[in-house]
């Protein structure tokens, strides 16, 4: 199960524009950019597909995963392993981990490997690309809240 995350060749024809907006993508600070980006593709090129909604999804994803300090996020299978940096570790270990999961409907375990939590979460069989994103990021984002205290 991969996820398309891209800007087609059928969408967006010059590759000068896609450079552009694969910077632009990778830049997004905040929800209000993010609009603005997905405003302008409308604009310019008309509706875009799933996989230009997976790629600015997966900016998002990105962007709270830095806030959460999540060093990585990886899929296998139906497994999604989101390890912490050592720094969040420490924040995060006992209840705020727990609470943080919470947010998401997906089950979960959670290992320390190498002093850093790794949380697995199993994506359910026949559950849509959609939903686990979605599900990845009220968890990422609850994961920022408990770190911040906000």
């Amino acid at each position: 199960m991969t996820v398309e995350a891209y800007l087609p060749g059928d969408y967006i024809e010059d590759n000068r524009q896609k450079v552009e907006l694969y910077k632009r993508v990778r830049e997004t600070a905040n929800e209000e950019q993010e609009r603005e980006l997905e405003d302008d593709l409308i604009d310019r090129f008309g509706d875009y597909p799933q996989p230009v909604t997976n790629l600015i999804r997966i900016a998002r994803l990105k962007r709270l995963a830095d806030a959460a300090l999540v060093d990585k996020i990886h899929q296998q299978e139906q497994k999604l392993f989101v390890t912490m940096s050592k720094v969040a570790t420490t924040q995060l270990a006992g209840e705020p981990i727990f609470a943080a999961l919470g947010a998401t409907k997906l089950r979960a375990t959670v290992a320390e490997t190498e002093g850093r939590l790794v949380v697995t979460l199993t994506i359910p069989r026949g559950m849509k690309t959609d939903e686990w994103l979605t599900e990845l990021e009220h968890f990422v984002t609850k994961l920022g809240a408990m770190r911040t205290g906000k």
